[in-house]
């Protein structure tokens, strides 16, 4: 039992003593007073002064019947005296009991009896019986004392105790109580079994036990706290102790002192919670901290804290970019001071969105050092918590050598996109200028031919002959490179492009304008990207065309379309086992009218691989060539 729900026994334990004490004094009083002698009226009026003056109610019964009752015992059992003389004494018993329990042989008894009040109730008394001898005759004589409300107080009491005790039993918690001076547990709640696996009578077997399962590094500080804490009346303790398996608990642990009647102090009364999971969430808590700490530290870019409107927070890397020496420098200023005046209303506006507890994503704004140079900034933030207040974390990112070079970029863009207009026109104009000349030159040396003939002899026919081909050859040429420049303009519209049905199909056209060769044409299956399909078939046809070209002289010639991995890129490649070249003069391959073979060898212009270099390069891909002389040659690209 809890010695300090004891304390509330006390009195009633001392009341009720005094009470049988009283009543025993009483009847022995009357028993001294009822004694067998001689009867004289001095000790006939002591007697009847005695009954008649006892603060306890007095009852004279002869028999089964009452012979007199004094006035406190009418007024206990709330009746007239004279009601009372004379009354069965079964009517005046509750439970309708015979007569008084003093056994035969024994002149006095003392214990409870019920009696039944005028009207009607039940009145608890505790009574002191003893033989007496009245007017001659054996009598007992009863003091009463009305203890009915005194039971109900006990009653109470023993509810009250219940109560605590169900409420201490279901508190997920150790409660306990301690005495002061010997530090000895007296008492411990159920849930010590639950909480730490021991007994909870474990403190009646080893008051001292608790003292044994402290962790050792907390032991000292723990007992000697407990000790000072006595001036103060409470304490609030963390430690740890051992558990019955072993385990190592973190507890908290909350006590006040009680003191007895005297103001002495007696025992602590307290409550120990298991916080294990809480330290560690506060441990993992105060990690995150510091790595998220360090990591702010050691940022690139400037982290600073906005609480009402002011930097409370910056890291090095914002006071390098404010221009500051030290963060110290800033704390405290204003942050609109350091936004430039054309952005501030931007800055009103994230201010508000954080307040309603939105993140905001990059934003671009011009901010001012502290010596009032602009910069270019890239602004993130997001509402935080700091100091516990509401604030906002700004993640600042200098952009001003970025945002100059797009600036050059979109310059020097703007400048090509004029001297590219130029060029078109100047080409346009010469391709103009140039055809005229051409076909004049071709027509006259045709109407030569035609009308001269004769008189021209072989020779000369063939000088005309030739003429014509260089003409038509400059004309060929120079569309070529009209076609290429236009490559280089043409816009691009992206979409599904099946690459192994469009090979199929250039290989088809290949075959069908020379019929009687016989080429091993492979495509793979499944083959697709995304890009133009116009220009993607431009730069697949002029590789699969120079593939037939270059086999024409390979007696068993064999092309294949494909795609490999490499390097985590899907590759497309046309290869053959044609002439093949040296990889010396890879480098010229996509160059305008680069060739590495004679025209004689094999017909061409020398435009095909460098139309496939801009097409491929358009899409953002890569093309390049491996091959050897005399045995075939691979063109590779990626898109």
């Amino acid at each position: 039992m809890d010695p300090s729900s004891l304390q509330g026994y006390q009195p009633l334990v001392f009341y009720a003593a005094a009470a049988v004490a009283g009543a025993l004094l009483a009847g022995l009083a009357a028993l001294l007073l009822w004694r067998r002698g001689r009867p004289s009226r001095r000790r006939d009026a002591l007697r009847a002064a005695a009954f008649e003056q006892a603060a306890e109610g007095m009852l004279l019964v002869s028999g089964d019947r009452v012979l007199e009752a004094n006035a406190a015992c009418a007024a206990l059992l709330g009746r007239e005296r004279g009601e009372l003389a004379g009354m069965p004494l079964g009517e005046l018993l509750a439970g309708g009991a015979g007569g008084v329990p003093l056994p035969p042989g024994k002149r006095s008894w003392s214990g409870t009896l019920a009696l039944r009040s005028g009207g009607g109730e039940p009145v608890e008394c505790e009574a002191a019986a003893s033989r007496v001898l009245a007017g001659g005759r054996e009598a007992v004589c009863l003091a009463l004392r009305d203890v009915t409300e005194r039971r109900r107080e006990e009653e109470k009491l023993r509810e009250t105790e219940s109560r605590y005790r169900t409420l201490v039993e279901q508190v997920p918690a150790i409660v306990y109580i301690e005495d002061v001076q010997t530090q000895a547990t007296l008492y411990d709640s159920p849930r010590i079994e639950e909480i730490l696996g021991y007994p909870r009578d474990l403190c009646e077997r080893e008051p001292l036990y608790w003292h044994r399962i402290l962790y050792p590094e907390d032991r000292e500080r723990v007992l000697e706290a407990e000790r000072e804490a006595v001036e103060r009346g409470s304490f609030v303790l963390e430690y740890r102790v051992f558990a019955a398996d072993g385990r190592v608990v973190w507890v908290r642990d909350e006590a006040r002192l009680l003191r007895d009647e005297s103001g002495e102090p007696r025992f602590w009364q307290g409550v120990i919670s298991d916080i294990t999971e809480q330290r560690r969430a506060e441990d993992a808590l105060r990690e995150s901290e510091e790595r998220y700490r360090s990591l702010v530290q050691l940022s690139p870019d400037g982290v600073a804290v906005e609480s009402e409107g002011r930097f409370v927070y910056l890291n090095e890397a914002g006071a390098r970019l404010l221009g500051a020496s030290s963060p110290q420098e800033v704390l405290g200023q204003p942050v609109m001071e350091r936004v430039h005046p054309d952005c501030r209303e931007n800055a009103r506006r994230r201010a508000r969105r954080l307040r309603r507890g939105e993140r905001v994503e990059l934003q671009e704004e011009r901010w001012l050092r502290l010596d009032g140079r602009e910069m270019d900034v890239e602004v993130s933030a997001a509402p935080v918590q700091y100091g516990g207040r509401p604030s906002a974390q700004l993640v600042l990112r200098d952009v001003t050598g970025r945002k100059r070079a797009e600036r050059e970029i979109v310059r020097q863009k703007a400048e090509l996109a004029r001297s590219n207009a130029e060029l078109e026109q100047f080409a346009y104009l010469i391709a103009h200028d140039l055809r005229a000349p051409l076909r004049s030159m071709d027509g006259f040396a045709q109407i030569l031919l035609e009308d001269c003939a004769p008189r021209l002899g072989p020779d000369g026919r063939e000088y005309l002959a030739r003429i014509q081909r260089a003409t038509r050859k400059m004309a060929r040429m120079i569309d070529e490179l009209l076609g290429l420049s236009r490559l280089a303009r043409a816009d691009i519209r992206r979409e599904p492009v099946d690459l192994s049905a469009m090979a199929r199909s250039i290989g088809e056209e290949l075959r069908q304008g020379e019929p009687d060769r016989r080429v091993e044409f492979i495509v793979a299956g499944g083959l697709a990207a995304e890009g133009d399909r116009r220009l993607l078939r431009v730069a697949l046809a002029n590789l699969l065309e120079n593939a037939w070209k270059f086999t024409r002289r390979t007696p068993r010639p064999r092309i294949v379309f494909g795609r490999i991995e490499r390097g985590g890129e899907r590759v497309f490649f046309v290869r053959d086992n044609g002439v093949g070249f040296d990889m010396a003069y890879a480098g010229k391959l996509f160059g305008p009218f680069q060739r590495l073979h004679a025209e004689e060898e094999f017909e061409g212009t020398g435009i095909g691989l460098a139309a496939v270099a801009r097409v491929i390069e358009r899409h953002g891909g890569r093309v390049w060539a491996e091959g050897a002389e005399g045995e075939g040659a691979t063109f590779y690209f990626t898109l």
